[in-house]
């Protein structure tokens, strides 16, 4: 399991739950003993014996490297002969925070990789921190617990986030120039900063040398609730353009054409099936005052999840830097509350049998694709799930999927194994990609 996917999995925790739909999908978590090689369920804490364990379960060790990456440190070190010292990424005390303010929530991450460390201020607001001593950057992300699923017009959520992306001004940086000084520095959208939008969260990141932190913060800190929206016009009227060409661009993928007539098949009436970037009509009818309606679920210190992660430097400094640009951020008098109807809302038309379409679009291939039910991000199988995709489908012609199919259809395919999920109803979609000349009707047999 990734850092990030880690980092995500954590938040999307938080996130406010779902009830599970009548129609229960089937539990994963038998699957994985037929798996050939499982990654362990516990690994010993001392780094000493981790070295030893490692060296007496090359294969465990493969299938822990495979699930996460950062494994891969104790595989280097055996082959290296290196101390077990180096193995240690972080030396971060959390036990040294002594504001009030700041409360401690776990560190059960301690001893392991990644280690994550979850506070959570007094104001509600939520903070993960993955301390890593051996990165040379500083990785801080704002994630939001709202989205398209609150959107009153379809879009709203991601035009927001085009607008706070750095397009608007605020208390201490004029229009555009968040991003302009993260530029100054270096930085470069997408790789080292960017922002998205989906049904259950929007998030804004950077990743910049440890010594402009601060400014990351400052800027997170106004992003939040000191946007001025109110002059914005020439912003909005860009944004909508930009906005307008990500639409022409996705619905001219075939990805994106088959998993919305996916969700529109399995999953019509549930808000899951919701399109997050709008569409032409919807976004230009978005103005000032419905984004400035949708930024008052910003201002809510309950709703944001600041991760921090890399060399975060010392826990005095990240104390200081909490207190002095979140710690006097209060709920706002007039927020409004998360609508409970769209949040909590299971799907009102599951399917009784299976469906099927077909979708006629220009190009010199075709495919094949299956959408199901899966497990949502409130049940543990969620990850289990998605763990079990990735592995079907990774490793391209060399996937064991690929070569049983490619094996038993005498063709040569492609494969994309994916999931859908939300914190309610969730799809897994697998697709086959095949040459053009293939007759799709005896692929399914």
């Amino acid at each position: 399991m990734g850092l990030l996917s880690t980092i995500t999995d954590k938040v999307k925790g938080w996130f406010a739950a779902a009830p599970k739909p009548a129609e229960q999908a089937v539990p994963v978590s038998s699957v994985l003993p037929q798996l050939p090689v499982a990654a362990p369920q516990t690994l010993p804490k001392n780094q000493q014996e981790l070295l030893v364990w490692a060296e007496a379960n090359p294969l465990k060790l493969d299938a822990l490297i495979a699930k996460n990456p950062q494994a891969q440190l104790i595989k280097d070190a055996i082959a290296n002969n290196t101390s077990s010292s180096n193995l240690e990424h972080s030396s971060f005390d959390s036990k040294q925070f002594s504001s009030p303010r700041i409360q401690f929530v776990d560190d059960s991450g301690a001893g392991s990789m990644p280690r994550i460390i979850e506070l959570k201020m007094d104001n509600g607001m939520k903070v993960l921190l993955v301390p890593d001593d051996t990165a040379s950057k500083v990785h801080l992300s704002s994630v939001y617990s709202v989205g398209s699923n609150q959107d009153p017009i379809p879009g709203t959520a991601h035009a927001l986030e085009h607008i706070a992306g750095g397009g608007a001004a605020s208390s201490s940086f004029k229009k555009g120039e968040m991003t302009d000084l993260y530029e100054y520095h270096g930085a470069k959208a997408e790789s080292d900063y960017n922002a998205g939008t989906c049904g259950d969260f929007t998030f804004y990141w950077a990743s910049l040398d440890p010594s402009l932190l601060e400014l990351m913060m400052k800027v997170e800190s106004e992003r939040m609730d000191q946007l001025d929206l109110n002059d914005i016009d020439d912003v909005l009227k860009r944004e909508k353009s930009l906005i307008n060409s990500e639409i022409d661009m996705i619905n001219d993928r075939t990805g994106h054409l088959i998993a919305n007539a996916m969700k529109d098949l399995t999953i019509p009436n549930s808000i899951a099936n919701n399109n997050v970037i709008g569409t032409k009509e919807s976004v230009a009818s978005i103005d000032k005052q419905k984004l400035q309606d949708f930024y008052q679920y910003y201002k809510d210190p309950s709703n944001l999840t600041l991760v921090v992660s890399g060399k975060i430097g010392s826990p005095q400094r990240l104390e200081h830097l909490l207190l002095n640009y979140f710690a006097n951020k209060e709920k706002p008098a007039q927020v409004k509350p998360k609508p409970i109807d769209i949040l909590k809302r299971p799907s009102q038309s599951p399917p009784a049998k299976d469906r099927e379409q077909t979708i006629l679009k220009a190009g010199d291939s075709k495919a094949l694709a299956l959408a199901y039910r899966g497990p949502n991000y409130t049940e543990k199988d969620c990850f289990v799930m998605s763990f079990i995709l990735e592995a079907l489908s990774k490793r391209g012609p060399k996937s064991r999927l690929v070569k049983k199919l490619t094996e038993a259809k005498k063709i040569n395919i492609g494969l994309d194994c994916s999931p859908l999920p939300s914190k309610g109803d969730s799809l897994n979609l697998i697709i086959v990609h095949v040459d053009k000349i293939v007759d799709l009707d005896e692929l399914k047999a």
